[in-house]
Parts: structure tokens; C-alpha cells; sequence
């Protein structure tokens, strides 16, 4: 700091604010106050004298990484805020601004592993949200606590820490590999038995994090296409959709139908050939199970197996893909980075090499309604089923993305299903809880 932090800041014109400087020193939680001396900071004529807490990025840092200073600080903040607000009348207010001042800076503090030595945490910011449900309810005063929360439809304050980590901990699962924290987290999959870090704790208490996860890069560059090579069709209501397939068949084109299907507890992809050169040709995909995978995903990977049916079919030039999800339209029309965006990136990839062999080629998108009767939605969505339970037909392109296991999708990671069985103790016991009934006062 002396020899080169101040010597530099003069050359360019710069001044540290040295009164404003902190300094604490960290030790071993296990060690006592009065086993070791905190020693001062000289700068100049400028000494800074150690202090207990610190503040970083509006988090209370103690000495001991206890962080009990700073549940505390947002302790009295959530009371202060629900106090302030008990004379209005808006319970959807009072529970949204006692919740924030609670949650406030919890990713990076909340104590969300469930071992001893944490619970005090839950219960200090627990005594907040049963005042804040008090007023939303009207309850009386010896009413048990999970009955509050259940009336007052906030979930209790253990799981929602447990959520919030679990959703920090999805983000920095799907980063892209650009980033170095990216490596970090897959180093960090094998958990020793002692000295973990925070993403060892991560990782431990949530073991779904242990599988390889999509990456969603907000750089995704995609393979560029021909202009005018693919058009988008969405009708504005069922009726019109329906004469727009119709007037398809009418002129003799061919049309593939896609669908993609959950289906007792599996994921799967269908595309069919049902009307024009072709006829008959299909393709069927098994993804995984449910738990990994959505039906968005599904939809996206029929897609790309209508582009693997069109490779197969020679000197075709003209055709028209049918789907029943218009989400999976607009995001392959469009792409963003969001979830699914490999699989995204995958359907252009395939699209662009199939555009390369023939450039005069045109391809429509089009939004057919499900399940009102159309033949050949009917059959794909059969297929679909079908290619959930596990049934796999060859493809005609390499898809490289194919030949290996899809990543778990982070929707479903994030999905009320998973964030039930990552949190685990304590949310079967709801449902037993709410049953009971609040009482209330006129």
C-alpha cells in the first residue's frame, strides 16, 4: 500500500480516503476474543485501528465469519420495516417489504446447510415474518407458526434461504465456461471429507449440482443463415391455423409435424412426415427423465429432428414444419441466451448445413392448435409419447449433441420438484401443518 498503492494514486492524480479505511482481522471461529491481539494499520500519518465488524458490499463481515452481526442488522431492519407498515391495510405490501428487508443480502450469508449451529439464524428472522403474518391474517397471538405462514401463503423462513441459495447455486452451475468461476464449480463437484469451501458446502447440501448443467452465454454466437431462407407463421387464433393447414395440404407441399411429450416420467421428441414427399418418414428421440429435462426441451428437439427428416429426403425444396408450442416458434425465429440455448444453437447449426447443399431451399415454421383433431398432430404427439417411454430411431445427419446425454436443464433445476428434494427436511411436514385452521378475531 506505502510503496506502490500511494506513490501511483499521486502520479495520476488520485487521493485514498484513508479516514474511511477498515480493518479487522479474521481468525478461527474456535479461537477466543482474548487469545490473540488485533494490530493497527499505519499509513502516513494516518493509523487505522482494528474493529470487530467491517462492511463490504452492504454485508456486516465479523472477525469470526459468524455473520451474526449482519442477521441482526437485518433482523431489526425487517421488524423496523413491518412495524412501520402494521397501520396499512395491504397485507400483499406488508408481506413484500417485510420479506425484502429480510432476504436482504441472504445469498450471500444465509446459513442454508441445516447443520447445528445454524437454526438460530431461521429463528431470529422467523420471529420478523411471524409479526408480518400476524397482520396480514388477523390471527391471534398463540397461533402456530407454520398455520400463519400457510395462511399468509409465504413459505416458511428455512426453506425460503434454502431457495434462494439453491437458485445462486444454479446460476453459477450454468455459467459459460468463459467465465473462471465456471471451472471453479465443476472442481468443486468432488467434495472432500474436511476444509470445504462455500461451493464445496454448496454442493454438498444440494447434490443435483454434482451433474453437468446447460451453459447459457449471453455472447451466444449462432451460425448465420441465407435471408428469406426460414419464415414464421403464427396464427392469431385456432380457426385460422387450421384453413392455413389446409390450404398446405391443398397445393400438395410437404408437411412435417414435431411434438415433444412428458410422459410418465420421461422426456420425449417426435417428428413425422404426414402429407407430401416423404410420407411416413419419422424420427423419434428419448431425452431423459422429467427430473433433468423439460417439455420445452422436447418441443426444441423435434425441431431438429423435422431438419433431420428433411435431409433425408433428396431435391426437396419447399416444406412446412407444424408445431403445436408457439414458445419453441419464437425462440427458434429468434433466439436469445436463455435456458435451452444449446439446443437452440444446435437447430441453426443443423439448419445453416442443410441450407449449405441447397440454398434455394425455403422452410416455414407454423403454429398448429393441439389436440382439436388434426391427423397429424394426433400421430406425433403418439410418437412423442412413445419417445418418452424410450424408444430411439436412427437419424440421418450426424448430430453430435445427440450422441451423449443432454445436460440437465436449468428450468428444471430451478423447478418447484427439485428445490423440494435439494431443501428436503422440513417440507414434507407442511402440508400436515396447514391443515389446521387459524383462528381470527373480528
Amino acid at each position: 500500500m506505502v510503496d506502490s498503492a500511494l506513490p501511483c494514486s499521486r502520479r495520476i492524480g488520485l487521493e485514498f480516503d484513508l479516514p474511511k479505511f477498515q480493518l479487522i482481522h479474521f481468525v478461527s471461529p474456535r479461537r477466543h476474543k482474548t487469545h490473540y491481539t488485533p494490530l493497527p494499520l499505519k499509513i502516513g500519518d494516518i493509523v487505522i485501528q482494528p474493529t470487530e465488524t467491517a462492511k463490504l458490499l452492504g454485508v456486516m463481515l465479523d472477525f469470526k465469519l459468524s455473520f451474526r452481526s449482519h442477521v441482526e442488522l437485518a433482523q431489526s431492519r425487517g421488524t423496523k420495516a413491518t412495524l412501520a407498515l402494521s397501520r396499512i391495510s395491504t397485507p400483499i405490501l406488508i408481506r413484500t417489504c417485510a420479506s425484502f428487508s429480510r432476504r436482504w443480502s441472504s445469498r450471500a450469508w444465509s446459513m442454508v446447510f441445516q447443520r447445528e449451529g445454524t437454526v438460530w439464524v431461521a429463528k431470529a428472522l422467523g420471529k420478523v415474518q411471524r409479526q408480518a403474518c400476524k397482520l396480514i391474517t388477523g390471527a391471534l397471538r398463540t397461533t402456530a407458526t407454520d398455520t400463519l405462514d400457510f395462511h399468509a401463503n409465504v413459505l416458511p423462513v428455512h426453506i425460503r434461504l434454502n431457495r434462494s441459495a439453491y437458485n445462486a447455486a444454479t446460476r453459477l452451475a450454468s455459467l459459460p465456461s468463459s467465465n473462471p468461476i465456471r471451472h471453479t464449480f465443476r472442481r468443486c463437484r468432488r467434495v472432500p471429507r474436511f476444509h470445504r469451501s462455500p461451493i464445496h458446502q454448496l454442493i454438498h447440501a444440494f447434490p443435483i449440482f454434482r451433474s453437468d448443467f446447460e451453459t447459457i452465454d449471453p455472447q451466444c454466437r449462432l451460425v448465420p443463415l441465407p435471408a428469406a431462407s426460414v419464415s414464421v407463421h403464427i396464427a392469431a387464433t385456432k380457426d385460422i391455423a387450421r384453413a392455413d393447414l389446409d390450404r398446405v395440404l391443398a397445393r400438395g407441399g410437404t408437411c412435417i409435424f414435431t411434438d415433444g411429450s412428458g410422459f410418465e416420467d420421461g422426456a420425449g421428441a417426435a417428428a413425422v412426415v404426414a402429407a407430401g414427399r416423404g410420407e411416413g418418414i419419422r424420427r423419434q428421440k428419448h431425452l431423459g427423465s422429467m427430473s433433468e429435462h423439460t417439455v420445452f426441451e422436447s418441443e426444441v428437439c423435434g425441431a431438429i429432428l423435422a431438419l433431420d427428416i428433411i435431409a433425408d429426403i433428396p431435391r426437396l425444396t419447399d416444406v412446412d414444419i407444424f408445431l403445436d408450442c408457439q414458445p419453441a416458434i419464437v425462440a427458434l425465429s429468434s433466439p436469445k441466451p436463455q435456458p435451452e440455448q444449446y439446443l437452440l444453437a444446435a437447430f441453426h447449426a443443423v439448419l445453416a448445413r442443410i441450407l449449405r447443399t441447397r440454398r434455394t431451399r425455403k422452410i416455414r415454421l407454423r403454429w398448429v392448435p393441439a389436440h382439436v383433431g388434426i391427423a397429424g398432430n394426433e400421430l406425433v404427439d403418439y410418437l412423442a409419447k412413445e419417445a418418452a417411454q424410450g424408444t430411439i430411431t436412427p437419424l440421418r445427419t450426424r448430430i453430435i449433441l445427440f450422441e451423449s446425454p443432454l445436460p440437465t436443464s436449468r428450468c428444471r433445476c430451478g423447478g418447484s420438484e427439485s428445490i423440494r428434494q435439494a431443501v428436503g427436511r422440513g417440507m414434507e411436514d407442511i402440508p400436515a401443518a396447514h391443515a389446521r385452521r387459524v383462528p381470527r378475531h373480528g
